[in-house]
């Protein structure tokens, strides 16, 4: 099913399958549910303006996600940012590390997914970034949980396979 983000219709029909998904993840990463609601009209005003088409729902599903998960990141830098704590020097170097850890994990990440088809690269994004379960994530995507399993199976089969080779 083809989606055209300028078109209100799928954007309404994304923002009626997602939203409520999507506020809920937001809002267990921020305690605030306005700024949750906030990150979320924020997330679907960008899709209208974007000007994507995706080929699938999928791809929408995707970027909805990780749209609405970074911007979500992004309020909770900010706001620890305008905290005054001591230990501001020792946090910018464990953050330094951190995030050279990071770059490290999300490069393995990627080669993971580039080996995966869409649909099983897209649940493993939603258990493992996302952390939705098995249940959400059919619930979500409107497939079988045994479907949901296999698929991470067999994921877990190929990252295994990875680290013996």
């Amino acid at each position: 099913m083809k989606l055209d983000s300028s078109n209100q219709e799928d954007v309404r029909y994304l923002y009626e399958k997602t939203g409520p998904a999507v506020l809920s993840k937001i809002g267990r990463m921020i305690s605030s549910s306005s700024i949750a609601e906030e990150i979320l009209q924020d997330t679907f005003a960008k899709l209208w303006m974007s000007n994507l088409t995706f080929a699938f729902e999928g791809q929408a599903f995707n970027w909805i996600y990780r749209t609405s998960h970074n911007a979500a990141i992004d309020q909770i830098r900010k706001s620890r940012r305008h905290r005054d704590e001591p230990w501001e020097h020792v946090e910018s170097v464990c953050q330094e590390k951190n995030e050279q850890i990071l770059v490290e994990v999300l490069h393995d990440f990627e080669k993971i997914l580039s080996q995966l088809k869409d649909r099983d690269a897209a649940i493993y994004v939603y258990q493992t970034i996302d952390q939705m379960t098995q249940h959400e994530i059919a619930e979500f995507m409107d497939i079988s949980r045994a479907t949901v399993a296999r698929s991470l199976s067999s994921t877990q089969n190929l990252i295994a396979k990875r680290k013996e080779g």
